[in-house]
């Protein structure tokens, strides 16, 4: 129809002149808006953990650097920490809280708040994880266990939640670090992270409405 009006709107694309020339719009109506748009400043930091020569154990290796991430950049604030297997984050929050004995993650603030959650959730594993101070969000829990844990990080009371890419679309929830463990995911075979998934990631922290500033941390190999 000639009186036809359409506007098409991302929050990550990375191919804009593609999607403007499909839908026939002259470049005076197709725009960009860049980080510098972005109404909370986001830190990015891109960390080399070595190489890749096996995928398995560069991928186990990597956890190592995730608690450094956090205490070097998370300011005692929730950090969500990114995996790209629903096993690795229940693997990765144990590990984080049962690695943690300066009451980070599970103090006098909390402590009452995160056992007694732990009691009414369902999955096993995510009752253990609470009990020191950590928790993981992924497709792999019931609704009631995934609204339990976000509402807990929405509280500021779960400060370390590790989760797989469903909790990067569109969930606003008050992060103020991201950590992503990895840049390459298995898919059959080891592919990398498409950027507009890791971009949606990153994304997470920094939140209008919840924090003023946020951080990003890639850790990658070193290619």
């Amino acid at each position: 129809h000639t009186h036809t009006r359409m506007v098409a709107v991302s929050a990550t694309l990375p191919n804009v002149q593609d999607i403007a020339a499909f839908l026939e719009a002259p470049p005076e109506n197709t725009f960009f808006f860049g980080p510098e748009f972005r109404p909370v400043p986001l830190k990015t930091i891109v960390k080399g953990c070595g190489r890749n020569s096996n995928e398995f154990f560069f991928d186990k290796n990597i956890s190592n650097f995730v608690p450094s991430a956090i205490y070097e950049h998370g300011a005692d604030k929730p950090a969500i920490v990114f995996c790209h297997s629903k096993k690795d984050t229940h693997f990765l929050a144990l590990s984080l809280g049962r690695k943690e004995t300066n009451g980070r993650f599970l103090n006098n603030s909390n402590s009452v708040l995160l056992r007694q959650t732990a009691s009414k959730v369902s999955d096993n594993g995510l009752r253990n994880c609470l009990h020191v101070g950590t928790a993981f969000h992924n497709a792999g829990l019931c609704q009631g266990d995934r609204q339990a844990i976000e509402d807990l990080f929405l509280t500021g009371k779960l400060k370390v939640l590790c989760a797989t890419s469903t909790l990067a679309m569109g969930i606003n929830m008050p992060a103020h670090l991201v950590v992503v463990k990895g840049t390459r995911c298995w898919r059959g075979v080891h592919v990398d992270l498409d950027i507009g998934t890791l971009t949606q990631m990153m994304g997470r922290a920094g939140r209008p409405g919840h924090d003023t500033s946020g951080v990003a941390v890639v850790l990658t190999d070193n290619d």
